[in-house]
C-alpha cells in the first residue's frame, strides 16, 4: 500500500488530524461541555488533541521500526499503527475527563462506549486519508526524479534529482552533500548523520566511514585507496572497495 516513513510527513499527518479533532469535540461538545461557552470548550477540547498528537508521535517512532525491519508497509501494519494510537490515547484520555478540569460525568464504560469509541469510529477514515495524501505528496516528488534530503531543522532540507548527487561526507554534526547543478559542482551542509542518510537512499555506497557515493559518477581508480568521481576525489576503505569494484564493472 502507499506509504511514507518521512517523520516530517507524519509530523504534519499528526498536527492536521489533533486540529480536526478539537474542532470537531468544539462543534458536536461532547465530554460534558454542551453547556459550556464556546471559549471554553476551545480551552477544554485542545487537551484532547494534544493528547492524540503526543500519542502519533509515538507511533510514528514504532512505524519506522516496522518499516525499516521489513522494508515494506501492509495493511496490517497500518491497523496495527492505528490499534496502537487508540490505546495509547484511552488512558490518557480517561485521565483528563475524570481530572479536575473536566469533571466528567459518565463512568468510565459508558464513556468508552457512548463517547470514545464512537469518536474513534469518525476519525479512523480521516486519519487514514490524510496519511495517504502524506504519502502521495512523497511519491509524487520521487517519480518526478527527485529526492528530499532532510536536516534536523524545518529548513534544513536540500531537494536534488538523484542522478546529480555525487556523494555525502560526514563532517562533524553535519554531512556534506555534493551535487551537481546545471553542470556545475554544488555542496550543501545538513545537520544530520551520515547513518540516516545511509538508511533512506539506498542508491548511494559506502566507500569510507565517513563517506557514501553515487558509483554512476565514477571516473577512475586513483589508487587502491583513493577514486575519482565527477569533480572530486573520495577515499575508499578496504572493506568496501569490493563492493565497490562490482558496482562500477562495465
Amino acid at each position: 500500500m502507499t506509504f511514507t516513513h518521512s517523520f516530517k510527513h507524519h509530523l504534519f499527518v499528526g498536527l492536521g488530524i489533533s486540529i480536526w479533532l478539537v474542532l470537531f469535540l468544539v462543534l458536536i461538545a461532547p465530554f460534558d461541555v454542551s453547556d459550556l461557552s464556546f471559549l471554553i470548550r476551545i480551552r477544554i477540547t485542545v487537551v484532547y488533541g494534544l493528547i492524540l498528537f503526543f500519542c502519533y508521535l509515538l507511533c510514528i517512532v514504532v512505524q519506522y521500526i516496522l518499516f525499516k525491519k521489513r522494508s515494506c508497509w501492509s495493511l496490517r501494519f497500518e491497523a496495527l499503527i492505528y490499534f496502537l494510537l487508540y490505546i495509547l490515547v484511552l488512558p490518557l484520555t480517561i485521565l483528563y475527563y475524570k481530572s479536575g478540569i473536566v469533571n466528567g460525568d459518565y463512568p468510565i464504560s459508558l464513556f468508552i462506549l457512548e463517547q470514545y469509541i464512537p469518536i474513534l469510529i469518525i476519525i479512523t477514515p480521516i486519519m487514514y486519508l490524510f496519511r495517504r495524501l502524506a504519502a502521495k505528496s512523497v511519491n509524487k516528488i520521487k517519480e518526478e526524479g527527485f529526492i528530499l534530503i532532510q536536516g534536523e531543522n524545518k529548513n534544513d532540507v536540500l531537494k536534488v534529482k538523484q542522478d546529480l548527487i555525487i556523494a555525502v561526507k560526514s563532517s562533524d554534526n553535519y554531512v556534506e552533500v555534493s551535487y551537481l547543478e546545471l553542470g556545475q559542482l554544488k555542496k550543501k551542509l545538513l545537520r544530520t548523520t551520515l547513518k540516516k542518510v545511509e538508511s533512506e537512499f539506498d542508491f548511494l555506497t559506502r566507500s569510507h566511514r565517513s563517506f557514501l557515493i553515487n558509483t554512476t559518477h565514477f571516473k577512475v581508480w586513483i589508487n587502491k585507496e583513493k577514486m575519482k568521481l565527477n569533480q572530486i576525489e573520495v577515499p575508499v576503505s578496504k572493506q568496501y572497495r569490493e563492493k565497490i569494484s562490482n558496482q562500477i564493472r562495465p
